[in-house]
This record gives C-alpha cells, structure tokens and sequence, in this order.
C-alpha cells in the first residue's frame, strides 16, 4: 500500500483502495495524455505514479492521442495556447 499511496494527495477511499489491491482481479490504471505542446518535467509526475502502480502489480494503460493533439495544432493554424 505505501508505493501506491506514496506522493498522492487523497485517495478516494483506502478501505476500496485495499480491497481493490486484495482481491483476485488485477487492477488496472489508465491515463490519457494528449499533449498540446512538448513534453516537460510535468509529465514526470504522472510516469512515476504510473511506475509505483505497475510496481504495485497494477496492469497501465496509457493512451498517446498524439494524432489528437496534432489535429488541434493543425485546426488552430499552428497557433499555441498562448496566441489564442
């Protein structure tokens, strides 16, 4: 539990929490990352929770909607965030 619990800032519950993490199922985490710009050190944050959980016997999956994020790019006419 500490490596799951570790650097998190609430749980939903720790009483689902454990019983998720002792039953017969294997867990699963998923994250969906559709990046707007490059990657930076933000994303370390969420690859280490994703690490300590596949550590932890969690099955991760990851979608990469990078053809997303380019489609965004291309209709916003290469404009940024910031330009908008």
């Amino acid at each position: 539990m500490a490596i799951i619990t570790r650097n998190t800032e609430e749980i939903v519950t720790k009483e689902e929490l454990e019983a998720l993490v002792n039953s017969d199922k294997q867990p699963s985490a998923y994250v969906d990352m559709s990046q707007a710009g490059r990657s930076h050190m933000g994303h370390v944050l969420t690859v280490n929770k994703l690490l300590d959980l596949q550590q932890a016997g969690f099955k991760i999956i990851v979608l990469l909607a990078d053809v997303h994020a380019y489609l965004n790019e291309k209709r916003n006419n290469g404009r940024s965030s910031k330009d908008r």
